[in-house]
């Protein structure tokens, strides 16, 4: 089960642990994992930003917007909008994935669209409703919609999706399976 690390901060000579107002993280991983049905409304979210200059070697648990810039070693939980441009070991799960001139290695699920533009790359499987790639993915593609192959895409793996667009110049090695919703 994915738990999230203590995290700590010092202010004026104390310790606070920032998760000590978490009565239980169990509650918090349930509300992340029904939390998408609050996905479409107009409550706030809250956006964080984590600079490229910061390494993190653990996992990650947020449940409004991220945008990460620096490397993780972990898995990575966000509810709402996630955006990544650094490397990334570990798996993700999240809303909407938009990568730029990023590595993932690690299976993704998104209960959104997955944007992986030319310079992205994901080993790994993944999962989604929706899928723009420019980018390279290395393994297979469940995708609940539609797929759309850019000129510059490479996937290697089998996809599985409602309908696919394959732009002239996109390299697919794998089977392609189509209007088999029922099965993803």
């Amino acid at each position: 089960m994915f738990k999230p690390r203590n995290f700590t901060e010092i202010d004026n000579e104390k310790e606070i642990n920032l998760l000590d107002n978490i009565e239980d993280t169990d509650q918090i991983i349930q509300e992340i994992d029904e939390g998408y049905s609050d996905f479409e409304t107009d409550v706030e979210v809250m956006e964080t930003t984590i600079n490229k200059d910061v390494k993190i070697e653990g996992s990650v648990l947020c449940k409004g917007k991220l945008n990460l810039h620096a490397d993780l070693k972990g898995d990575l939980k966000c509810v709402h909008e996630l955006h990544i441009s650094s490397v990334i070991t570990g798996d993700i799960q999240c809303g909407m994935l938009t990568l730029d001139n990023c590595t993932i290695n690690g299976d993704v699920v998104a209960k959104g669209c997955i944007t992986c533009p030319a310079g992205s790359c994901i080993n790994g499987d993944v999962t989604c409703d929706e899928c723009i790639v420019d980018g390279i993915i290395t393994g297979n593609l469940s995708c609940s919609g539609n797929v759309h192959a850019q000129k510059n895409s490479v996937i290697k793996g089998d996809i599985l999706c409602g309908t696919i667009s394959i732009l002239q110049g996109a390299n697919i090695d794998g089977k392609i399976i189509m209007n088999k919703k029922e099965n993803i």
